[in-house]
């Protein structure tokens, strides 16, 4: 089935060179100071960065950066480098064309202790090309560049340490970013990673989503996957219904992905075996997280009431994070749902950090 090329335009303000240099994953092709500031006492830049996609070729990625005012210390100011979740595979929908409560709460937590925050839109979204959704690889890249890139904004300075915190879409964009920091971004100094709700146990997530109200996110899954790997055929895995309707991934950011595929059985719109089959099963695999050792330590939360990604998925990504070794721990926040347990662990989430850039020891919850 041949699919239409995505028909984006980059959000940024920012222009994306063409071709894009094939220079280091995390040279910082741009840089702009926003006229608006960002959080009290920080400068707020919008940022264009090089990384790689999944085969190996140069793509400008966007973001942007909240940075403490003042002198750096010694070393330069410690980075949080902060996952969005999901908003949709549309440019207009990348969190840099307008900054959201959420990140200007994080950057007002962390710039108040001297903590720069780095925000990356991921590849292809906020630039040109389809967003490979929920595709580990390129999500980690995306995370770890962006603080090679904003280390490099004239006139500033930050360090090599860095902590990574995501929800959601973002918590499993941190734990690949946790996964591949040491090969990947050798130079940089990773002291903790936070994934909230994070998409795991990919295939019982999936099962899970066909009969809930987002169930779009299936659709954005496949998208995703086959703008990561152009060989995975789309006709394998949507009906022609659902191929008919794929041009909204493109263009609507989640309400409107999730309207466009809620009327109408499933089955109508998935083939049988859907993304669970064939070359589609093992791409779904591969973006597994947790089966490999993350060396710095990782909290992972989650609410039970959880309508989007179920509970018991985190419990599987703690047993698989134990076996590989990674110091996790899992706290649980009793009666919050998908949206909720982001909102009610800032608190705890912000405390667990600020002991990691402080170098205190970690809890676990992994069994000797």
């Amino acid at each position: 089935m041949a699919v239409a090329a995505p028909r984006t335009q980059a959000a940024s303000t920012l222009a994306v060179p063409s071709p894009v240099p094939d220079v280091a994953p995390g040279t910082l092709l741009s840089s702009s100071l926003s006229p608006t500031p960002g959080p009290a006492g920080s400068k707020q830049y919008q940022l264009l960065y090089a990384s790689r996609n999944a085969l190996g070729q140069p793509v400008a990625v966007s973001g942007f950066a909240f940075i403490p005012n003042g002198k750096a210390p010694n070393g330069g100011w410690p980075v949080l480098s902060y996952a969005h979740g999901t908003v949709g595979l549309a440019d207009r929908c990348a969190p840099s064309r307008k900054v959201g409560p959420v990140e200007q709460l994080l950057g007002l937590g962390f710039v108040a202790q001297g903590i720069a925050v780095v925000a990356t839109d991921y590849e292809g979204l906020g630039t040109p090309g389809r967003h490979p959704y929920l595709v580990g690889q390129s999500e980690g890249r995306s995370v770890l560049d962006i603080v090679r890139a904003s280390r490099q904004v004239p006139g500033e300075t930050l360090s090599t340490r860095f902590a990574v915190w995501g929800h959601s879409q973002g918590g499993h964009a941190a734990l690949f970013a946790g996964e591949l920091a040491p090969t990947w971004a050798p130079e940089l100094k990773l002291v903790g990673v936070v994934a909230g709700a994070p998409p795991s146990q990919l295939f019982d997530v999936s099962a899970a989503l066909a009969t809930s109200p987002s169930r779009g996110f299936l659709f954005m899954v496949a998208a995703g996957l086959n703008a990561a790997d152009p060989t995975l055929n789309l006709a394998d895995v949507l009906t022609p219904k659902a191929a008919a309707l794929l041009p909204v991934v493109d263009t609507g950011c989640n309400a409107e992905v999730f309207r466009a595929f809620a009327a109408g059985p499933l089955n109508t719109l998935l083939t049988p075996g859907g993304l669970s089959t064939g070359a589609w099963a093992a791409a779904v695999t591969a973006n597994e997280p947790g089966r490999v050792r993350i060396t710095a330590p990782v909290l992972v939360i989650h609410g039970d009431r959880d309508e989007v990604i179920p509970i018991a998925t985190s419990a599987k990504l703690l047993s698989t994070m134990c076996a590989a070794k990674t110091r996790v721990q899992r706290k649980v926040y009793p009666g919050q749902d998908h949206a909720g347990a982001a909102l009610g662990s800032f608190f705890d989430v912000s405390v667990w950090l600020t002991a990691r850039f402080a170098g205190q020891s970690a809890a676990t919850s992994c069994r000797r």
